[in-house]
This record gives C-alpha cells, structure tokens and sequence, in this order.
C-alpha cells in the first residue's frame, strides 16, 4: 500500500494516487504525486473499464475462472498489472474504492461503519476470508469472517489463512535496515553505491541517492523500470515484478536525473544533491534489498526469513513460495530483485505479534523506522474524507499526525492488507483479506475506519 500533497504541486504528481486517477490499482498506492506518469502507466487503461462493476462479478470470476484459457489469463493479469504497476504504497490504498464505487459513491464509503464495509465486502462470496486484529493494550482481539460478514470460529485445531502482505513487506525490509543501522554496517547519509558494486568517487553523491532517500522514496526513483520480464510476465499471467535479477536493479540504480540513467517519467529536473518530491518505489525498496544482501552477505531470501522467526519469533511469516491454503499466490524465482518489496506472507496472529512488537520498540532499533524522516502534507480531499492521511515519513511508515498513528498497506493481484497503531494510546488494527483491492472496499479504507473507531473519534 506515502506521498506529499498537493499544497505543494510538484510533490503532489504521483503515479499512484486514487484521488486524481480514479482507476489507478496499486498494490503500494501512495496519497500523493497523484498525477505524474499516470499518463505513462499501462495499468490506467484497463483499471478504468471497472468503474461501474457489479458487485457480484468479482466473485463470479473468481468462482467460474476457467484455469488455463489465455482469454481468461489476460484478463486476470490485466487486473494484476492494473494493481501492482501503479504500485501504490499506500497503497493499496484507496484505489480500487474509486473503481469499484466511482467518485460519486465516495460520501457512501464515508458514512458506512466496519461492519457495514465487512458485509459489504463478504457479500455472497463463499472464498472470502478477512481476518481482523485489534490490539488494545495488553489485550488483542481476532476475528474472522467469512461469506456475508459470518465469523468462522477459530479454535485450537483450526489452522490459520496464510495472506499475502504485498507492501507491508517494505516495513520488514526496513526494520532490517535499522537494524543495521544500529550495528555500524550503514549510514542513513551514506549514497547506496557505498554498500554495492556501483561507480564510487567523488560523482557518487550526485549520481547515486543515500540510503535516507530510498527508504523514505524522495530518491527520485520511478515505481519500477520496465523490462523484459514485464513483458513476459504480461503473456504468460501472474507475477508481474517475477524474473528481474538483481543485476537489472543494479544497472538502473543510478539516480534518474544523472548522467548515468535516465527515465522519461522522473521528475529530471530535480537537483540531485537534495531530497526529491515523495514518489513511491517498488524499485527503491529492490535496491535496499541488495544493499541489505551486500552487508550481511546473505541473500534476501535468508535475511527476511532469518529475521521474521529468530529476531521478531513470527513463526509463519515467511518468503513466499507461492502456495497455501487460499487462492491466487503469486509466484517467485529465487533472486528476485523486487522479492524485498513484496515477497512476504503471513496470518492474522503474527501480524498482530508484529505490531505488538512495533508498538513496543521490540527490539529497540524498530524505533528507528517511526522517527519522521520526510515531511508531507497530504491535501487531497478524497483521502482526507475517507481518514486516509500522510502527513510524514519514517523508514518505510507512513505517518498521520490527525490521529497520531504509523500505518502501511500493501496488495497483490488477490489480496490487500493494512497494518496501524497508535504508540501514545496503544491501540492497533490490522487487516488480511484474500481480495484484491479493487474488490468492494479495500483493507485500508475498512481498517482506517475501524481504527477511528478504536480511538473514539467523532462520528465514529
């Protein structure tokens, strides 16, 4: 599932907000740069033909879908390209709200309560799965709902759903940077090409962006480079970040503004020894995972996995190996150079373990990640009307000063996600669902209104 907003214009054009392109589906969705290289992203075209979608169709695809027909898997990938490539961290975050409901709709969504959006979203879908997490204090809460909103008991012999968790992965890719912040092996300061086998010397700082950069995506960078994978993952359906090695990462890590790359969709104006306007990045957040390779000469794959059992004891989250006990998996090569971006699956338990463990600074170099790096007022209206707000960035985090809460969304082609909590009143809300965000309403609008509910605010 981010971005600066419109007060300032130059840091509102982003290739992922909802607000301004209402067809956009993104898997990372950020509030702001709402308008630059939508034009260019070949996601809007075909996002734009589900405006008016009946709400039943969602699940009649996903029931009838016949399993091989090339028809049927263009049609399925056009969705998932339409989702991921516009990238939307934050994903996942609204846009598929303004497909499904359309602009005029939007005052319905702000006047239905959680429990009218779960209804709404588990309507006559027999596969719906959308597991809940309230964290209050000491106390947590879990629940599961299945077809029409009804609660699937959950006991000792019931095992849980395992979801992708799209972007949120970012926040374990991340936390992992802390955490070698807080052992010596990087500096936030340092330009990447200290940690890669890139062009060193005094040009590095003005080709290359620092470490701060990336994480907090003023690196500049554009949402992804397109390469030849893309195309064949397009034919052939699925994942569409799958089969870019890291070498493809490595040779477009240079800034986009230098001498050493180029990209007609970034902002080439910028100068390239400051901060650039806030734009979300897939690829960003691919070329940390290298530098995280680099330092503890591991691949990614190990580190994440390594890191997600022994340092935070989440015992179910994992790297993707594209099955599980729900539909629509993506699949991944080993080496993937976007897997840190979006790689990781997880239940409804560890991630409310996770942010328990964020909540409390557990280890304490999580703390890192929630400190604002970058200031960003978002001002669009149809974020703000729904409680979706970015008014600063940490490592990863989206920060929101309204209701004083650290948020990450993220989604995938069948899944979407949400992850909250305010660390002054202790109060955390995640959300797991096996849909995709442009199915009904979207994780980050049921859990932004289930979080204003925790918190008391008016109206709620």
């Amino acid at each position: 599932m981010a971005d600066e907003m419109q007060s300032k214009a130059k840091k509102d054009q982003s290739a992922n907000n909802p607000a301004n392109n209402s067809t956009n589906q993104s898997t990372n969705n950020s509030a702001n740069n709402s308008t630059n290289q939508s034009t260019n992203n070949p996601a809007n075209n075909s996002a734009n033909q589900s405006t008016n979608k009946p709400q039943n169709n969602s699940q009649n695809n996903r029931t009838d879908r016949p399993a091989n027909k090339p028809k049927n898997r263009r049609k399925i990938f056009t969705r998932t390209l339409a989702i991921v490539l516009s990238l939307a961290l934050l994903v996942a975050i609204g846009l598929g709200i303004y497909t499904w409901y359309g602009q005029n709709q939007l005052k319905k969504l702000q006047t239905m309560t959680f429990e009218e959006m779960i209804a709404l979203s588990t309507q006559g879908r027999q596969d719906a799965r959308i597991s809940v997490g309230i964290i209050r204090g000491p106390e947590t809460e879990i629940t599961v709902y299945g077809e029409n909103a009804q609660v699937i008991p959950i006991t000792a012999n019931t095992p849980e759903h395992t979801y992708e968790i799209g972007s949120i992965t970012k926040t374990f890719t991340a936390s992992m940077i802390c955490k070698a912040l807080s052992e010596g092996k990087l500096s936030l300061e340092e330009p990447v090409s200290s940690y890669l086998p890139l062009e060193a010397g005094a040009t590095a700082q003005n080709t290359y962006p620092t470490i701060q950069q990336v994480l907090t995506h003023t690196a500049g960078y554009p949402e992804y480079y397109l390469e030849w994978p893309f195309v064949k993952n397009f034919f052939r359906g699925g994942n569409p970040f799958t089969g870019v090695s890291q070498e493809m990462i490595l040779a477009k890590a240079a800034r986009p503004n230098s001498s050493s790359n180029s990209n007609p969709n970034s902002n080439a104006n910028a100068n390239a020894n400051f901060d650039q306007p806030f734009l979300y990045s897939n690829f960003g957040y691919a070329v940390l995972g290298s530098v995280l390779e680099t330092v503890y000469g591991k691949d990614y794959e190990t580190l994440a996995n390594e890191f997600a059992a022994d340092d935070l004891g989440l015992a179910n989250t994992r790297v993707s190996d594209g099955t599980g006990d729900l539909e629509g998996y993506w699949q991944w090569e080993k080496g993937d150079g976007y897997a840190s971006a979006g790689v990781l699956v997880s239940t409804i338990s560890d991630m409310v373990r996770y942010t328990q463990l964020h909540m409390s600074n557990t280890p304490a170099y999580l703390e890192l990640g929630h400190e604002q790096l970058v200031q960003a007022e978002d001002s669009n209206p149809n974020y703000i009307a729904l409680g979706i707000r970015i008014n600063g960035i940490g490592a990863s985090w989206m920060l929101d000063d309204t209701l004083g809460t650290i948020w990450h969304n993220g989604a995938t082609g069948e899944f979407n996600s949400y992850l909250a909590f305010s660390p002054e009143k202790q109060v955390g809300v995640i959300i797991l669902a096996n849909q995709s965000p442009e199915d009904r309403v979207p994780a980050t609008v049921m859990g932004v209104k289930l979080l204003e509910q925790e918190l008391n605010v008016p109206g709620n």
